[in-house]
């Protein structure tokens, strides 16, 4: 059963009145909805990294890949990062049970 979802907001006046649509609640908008007002989440407002050694090493695994048609971006090394950590350090990926009294690492 599909719901209807309604994005409900207000003219600021700079721009005249605005119209509202009524959207199809398809999986994808559910699950972003949800992900905004149910699980816990920050938003890092400023974060400064040397990515001269990500670059390097881009360089170098492109140059390698190149025959094969592969070229890595800086998103590639920015998402793999992330994973590597999660696996490398369970305890910040992790959720609190009731019945357990540790921190239990999500695998």
């Amino acid at each position: 059963m599909r719901t209807r979802l309604r994005l409900e907001g207000r003219s600021s006046g700079l721009f005249g009145s605005l119209t509202f649509k009524d959207l199809a609640g398809t999986q994808t908008r559910f699950r972003l909805l949800e992900s905004k007002t149910i699980f816990p989440h920050y938003y890092l407002t400023s974060v400064v990294c040397n990515m001269d050694n990500i670059n390097k090493l881009r360089a170098t695994f492109n140059k390698h890949l190149e025959k094969d048609g592969v070229k890595l971006s800086i998103i590639d090394f920015i998402i793999k990062t992330p994973a590597i950590v999660c696996k490398t350090v369970p305890e910040p990926n992790s959720a609190r049970m009731d019945t357990i009294p540790n921190l239990t690492p999500c695998t």
